[in-house]
């Protein structure tokens, strides 16, 4: 099996399984959100703030909310270790 095959069945099953666990992941980040733990490199914001954007993904706006990485130390970046976890574990269905 070549490379480019392998690599699209990891990303289909990858897909299948993100998609099977909407109705675990609910945050749009608009509303209070439990589903994920963060560390302090990940901040919450509007759309004006660190650096103000075009929209999010959720309102498809500039007023919605959305994680952004801020790193809290300076170079050098291989050494800064960050994590989105979820705080449930998260199963791919056999169905």
């Amino acid at each position: 099996m070549t490379t480019k095959k392998m690599l699209l069945i990891l990303f289909i099953l990858l897909g299948y399984a993100l998609c099977s666990q909407t109705a675990i992941l609910q945050c749009d980040f608009e509303t209070l959100c439990n589903d994920f733990d963060v560390d302090t490199n990940w901040g919450l914001t509007d759309g004006f703030h660190p650096q103000s954007i075009n929209h999010d993904h959720t309102l498809n706006n500039s007023s919605g909310h959305y994680l952004f990485y801020s790193p809290k130390s300076l170079p050098p970046f291989y050494e800064i270790k960050t994590e989105i976890k979820t705080k449930d574990w998260l199963e791919v269905s056999t169905d």
